[in-house]
């Protein structure tokens, strides 16, 4: 459809008038594409099949003259491509803030010899192997104990972990 047929139905809408120059075929076909369209505060809109009119597609007519040929799958397919380009630009944004506040506020850990060191790795007793300790070898000294009470990991923690597994523990040779 091209702008003078868009202009014919803005006529028609409005008037009731069918413009001239059209046989009786042309007019019975103008009339039924004329059902799809619809005008509100003197703009165009086009309904589709198995929307109501609060889902309506608005028309614009400089649109039209800058030769922009767009069915409602293109508009939807436009907005949807800068929707997501714009959720994807605010995930990013928002990793980088966290993960400079993490950099920020990361600190070395510092061990002093003869502290106890627990692995976050679950020993248990059929599941140990000793490749861990092969690995240790030259820097710690691992053990495997019973985890009922198991000494503190630092002195700022005056009272002891309660576990009922396994736990391996190191300690800095």
């Amino acid at each position: 459809m091209n702008l003078q047929y868009y202009q014919y139905l803005a006529t028609y809408l409005e008037n009731t008038k069918v413009p001239d120059g059209l046989n009786q075929a042309q007019q019975r076909n103008f009339k039924r594409q004329a059902a799809y369209y619809l005008i509100i505060n003197n703009q165009l809109y086009r309904k589709n099949k198995k929307q109501s009119e609060y889902l309506l597609r608005i028309i614009k007519e400089d649109e039209l003259e800058q030769g922009r040929k767009e069915g409602p799958e293109e508009a939807l397919e436009q907005s949807l491509d800068q929707y997501i380009e714009k959720i994807t630009k605010n995930i990013r944004n928002a990793q980088e803030k966290q993960k400079g506040y993490y950099d920020k506020n990361i600190r070395p850990i510092e061990f002093k010899i003869g502290d106890q060191v627990l692995l976050y790795e679950l020993a248990k007793e059929k599941v140990y192997n000793d490749k861990l300790r092969e690995k240790w070898k030259p820097l710690f000294r691992p053990r495997l104990q019973r985890a009922g009470n198991l000494q503190t990991m630092n002195s700022r923690r005056k009272s002891p972990q309660k576990s009922s597994e396994y736990r391996l523990t190191k300690e800095i040779l």
